[in-house]
């Protein structure tokens, strides 16, 4: 299960955060992160 609550509050105490939600259960989670460190956000 997913804890839509805590989300929104840690969203609201820190700003947004990089990160992935996935269900793609073929990449690992450090290749998931890895996705992260790649994206350019504004």
């Amino acid at each position: 299960d997913v804890d839509t609550r805590a989300i929104t509050r840690r969203l609201r105490q820190d700003g947004s955060l990089k990160g992935v939600i996935s269900t793609e259960e073929s990449k690992t989670d450090k290749e998931l992160l890895e996705m992260t460190h790649k994206w350019n956000i504004v």
